[in-house]
């Protein structure tokens, strides 16, 4: 989900279409493939976005997050991470009619002959977890 906080929109010029990221300063996970280049779809175009070297690049989601609440810029996260910011009004969803393109998230653990009851448990968790949300 793309967003910033209410004060970062205020300050900032407006963002209608996904090629104005590109003056915005854009929180960066740098874990991501591609961490300076964000794709977007709706039903009719892909819009690729080549963003500007930001203020913050980091590679924890939960540190990108408390700069976006605090008005640091727009941020590109999963909505597991932000939804209760977004319903509370904390942030603001950006380009609703765009979707960002998924990145993958993997679960591994060591091998073993048999797996681990609480592992097993946890992954089929976050799949209905993510199944719900995404």
């Amino acid at each position: 989900v793309l967003c910033a906080s209410p004060a970062y929109i205020e300050a900032s010029e407006k963002i209608l279409i996904p090629e104005n990221l590109a003056s915005h300063n854009c929180l960066i996970y740098s874990l991501s493939s591609s961490p300076r280049r964000w794709m977007f779809h709706n039903q009719n175009d892909v819009k690729v976005v080549d963003l500007k070297p930001g203020t913050y690049v980091v590679n924890n989601g939960l540190a990108l997050k408390q700069a976006a609440l605090s008005g640091h810029g727009v941020v590109l996260l999963p909505e597991l991470l932000v939804i209760d910011e977004l319903q509370s009004g904390e942030l603001v969803r950006l380009l609703p009619e765009w979707e960002a393109d998924t990145q993958a998230l993997y679960a591994i653990q060591p091998f073993h002959k048999e797996r681990s009851i609480k592992a097993r448990a946890f992954i089929d968790f976050l799949v209905n977890a993510l199944d719900e949300t995404c």
